[in-house]
């Protein structure tokens, strides 16, 4: 087992999920016309998608932007408008881009690394706090997790009574990592991850369990939260713009470029979408009033699927072997491809394995999507995966 996953007394994760004191409100969320909204994670992979769908939605009036990366306003906004150019064919023009607002933060700091006057401002003007931002090395320990992934929980939560006047709705991204050797099938949205099963896990996966149980909390003290847990987000589909660091999408590169595929014993099924479905969805919730019938409401927008499916379309299309997987990694171990050595260190990472995990769509969910039109479109479907092999191997970007 690597050094970097801790283990602890049961003790230990049950202290760990307790919120500091006076962490509590009977302030009420006020609801509106149109929103505006803080968006930490802006310029990661789904926060580019999110800032994307937030401008394009006319409920939306404003989205201020925390940036760690912070130079200037100006260069802080064209890097977050070419982002999102880069990942969409929708017309945009100058009234969307406006309500971009980057600010200089940094949400491991004390009131998220904002000046006094910015604190000010979004404590005034933000109605909706969406929590994407996230340190995802699955090689960290919990110590060095948690420090963007947990100790930001109470932060948020101030900034969120910030204002005596309203409470700010806290939406968090968490991520269905959470259960894997948790148990064998997820059926409701609401379950938290077993606390009694977070030793040995990676850093990333026990932090985000523990923000989760920081949130439910929350929610018994008077705070709105909705909480939705990512699935793997494959790639976007009107481009195949994709996740250099996805398993799934490293898996298909790997088997490309080594020419054989593996029968995926040691992965049998996953949960993933495409990115821009699930940031889609995604917004629609966070603006949607019916969603927020309780004060804590979890939601898991994915449905399990079968690895091998989609390694025997890539097999059948570019006439590749199928090997069993431990020969399949045997096999790939000393090649020099640089995906290939990170796919291979993932695995070796996590043992070469790992356990049957199984997170069917619950009811639930179902009904949601179908409501909002949006349940036929989370399905990775063969069209979809060989636009992102066209846009990996044969557009200009690199592989």
């Amino acid at each position: 087992m690597s050094k970097n996953r801790e283990s602890h007394p049961i003790e230990f994760w049950v202290n760990e999920t307790k919120l500091p004191n006076n962490l509590s409100t009977t302030l009420k969320f006020q609801e509106q016309q149109n929103y505006t909204f803080l968006l930490t994670g802006s310029t990661g992979f789904l926060g580019g998608f999110n800032l994307k769908d937030l401008i394009l939605n006319e409920k939306c009036q404003r989205v201020y932007c925390v940036v760690r990366s912070y130079q200037s306003f100006d260069q802080c906004k064209q890097i977050l408008k070419d982002s999102i150019l880069k990942i969409t064919t929708q017309e945009l023009n100058d009234q969307h881009f406006n309500k971009i607002y980057p600010i200089k933060g940094d949400i491991t700091q004390f009131q998220l690394g904002l000046s006094s006057s910015d604190y000010e401002m979004i404590s005034n003007q933000v109605d909706i706090i969406i929590s994407v931002a996230a340190q995802v090395n699955y090689s960290s320990s919990y110590k060095k997790s948690k420090i963007t992934n947990v100790d930001c929980v109470p932060r948020l939560l101030e900034l969120a009574v910030s204002n005596k006047t309203s409470l700010k709705r806290i939406v968090h991204i968490s991520t269905m990592a959470i259960f894997f050797d948790d148990r064998e099938i997820i059926e409701n949205d609401n379950d938290l991850a077993l606390l009694e099963k977070l030793n040995g896990k990676p850093g990333y996966f026990q932090s985000k369990a523990i923000a989760e149980y920081r949130y439910k909390e929350a929610s018994k003290n008077g705070f709105e939260i909705l909480l939705i847990r990512s699935p793997c987000l494959f790639c976007n589909s009107e481009n195949g713009y994709g996740n250099t660091l996805d398993l799934f999408q490293l898996a298909i590169k790997t088997c490309i470029n080594e020419g054989k595929t593996f029968d995926c014993k040691f992965v049998p099924n996953f949960n993933t979408v495409p990115v821009d479905w699930f940031s889609r969805v995604m917004i629609k919730m966070t603006i949607d009033k019916n969603v927020w019938i309780e004060p804590f409401n979890a939601y898991n927008p994915s449905d399990s699927t079968y690895f091998r499916d989609y390694m025997l379309m890539i097999g059948n299309e570019f006439s590749l072997p199928e090997l069993p997987m431990d020969e399949w990694l045997e096999f790939i171990k000393n090649s020099n491809h640089p995906t290939t050595q990170v796919i291979v260190s993932i695995f070796r990472y996590f043992g070469f394995t790992f356990t049957k995990f199984n997170a069917p769509m619950s009811t639930k969910t179902k009904n949601y999507l179908k409501s909002i039109n949006e349940y036929d479109g989370h399905k990775v479907t063969k069209t979809l995966l060989f636009k992102y092999i066209y846009a990996s191997f044969f557009s200009k970007s690199k592989l």
